[in-house]
C-alpha cells in the first residue's frame, strides 16, 4: 500500500492544474507526518526527492509548500538520514554560492540558504 501512495504522489508532481500539484504536496506532508517510522530508507527517501523535486516548480505557492513540508519532514528524519540530507543541501549551497542563477526559484534559494545559515 506505501509503495502505491508513494507513485501515487510521484504521478501528482507531474499534474498540470498547480493546485493538484500543491494538494500532493500537503498529502505528502500528513502521509510522511503519520508514515515515517513505517518507511523503508528507499521509500522515505523517494518522498524527500519528491518534495525537493517540487522546490524547483514553476509556481510560487507549490514552491512554498514543498519548502514547508520539507522543512517539516527534517524534524522526523533519522540520524543518517539527515547526515545524507545535509551532504545534498552543502552541494546544492556551494552551486548557488558559485552560480546564484543556478536555482532560480527564489522559495528555493530562501529554503536552502536557511537551511545552511
Amino acid at each position: 500500500m506505501i509503495v502505491q501512495v508513494i507513485e501515487t504522489l510521484s504521478t501528482s508532481s507531474h499534474i498540470e492544474p498547480w493546485a493538484a500539484r500543491a494538494a500532493g504536496l500537503v498529502f505528502a506532508q500528513y502521509f510522511w507526518f503519520r508514515h515515517c517510522f513505517l518507511l523503508t530508507t528507499q521509500q522515505g527517501e523517494a518522498v524527500q526527492q519528491l518534495v525537493v523535486s517540487m522546490l524547483s516548480d514553476k509556481k510560487l505557492e507549490v514552491q512554498d509548500l514543498a519548502a514547508a513540508s520539507l522543512s517539516g519532514g527534517l524534524i522526523l528524519m533519522t540520524r543518517k538520514r539527515k547526515e545524507k540530507f545535509v551532504l545534498f543541501s552543502n552541494h546544492i549551497g556551494s552551486l548557488l554560492r558559485r552560480q546564484p542563477g543556478a536555482i532560480s526559484s527564489p522559495c528555493c534559494c530562501r529554503f536552502w540558504l536557511w537551511l545552511l545559515a
